[in-house]
């Protein structure tokens, strides 16, 4: 059975690590929400790779250029510290 797992600061150290765990296990582990705090590229690049149900990223100022950066995808997006 697949488990999905949810990543908060996916884009930090630990979650890049945890993001490799997941790539070379994708029959064990889907990545089913990640959030960062301002790193929209990165972000984006793990939408478009794990296509995650839900993202959200904490800095508000950046939240049109983390849509636009994943536009074409089928992902529900937060942004703000509560997100």
């Amino acid at each position: 059975m697949v488990q999905k797992i949810s990543i908060l600061g996916a884009t930090g150290s630990i979650g890049d690590s945890t993001l490799q765990v997941i790539a070379s296990n994708p029959d064990d582990f889907c990545v089913s929400a990640v959030t960062a705090g301002s790193n929209v590229k990165r972000l984006a690049e793990i939408c478009h790779q794990f296509k995650p149900q839900f993202a959200a990223i904490a800095d508000e100022a950046l939240y049109n250029d983390f849509k636009a950066a994943i536009a074409g995808l089928d992902i529900e997006t937060a942004c703000g510290e509560a997100g």
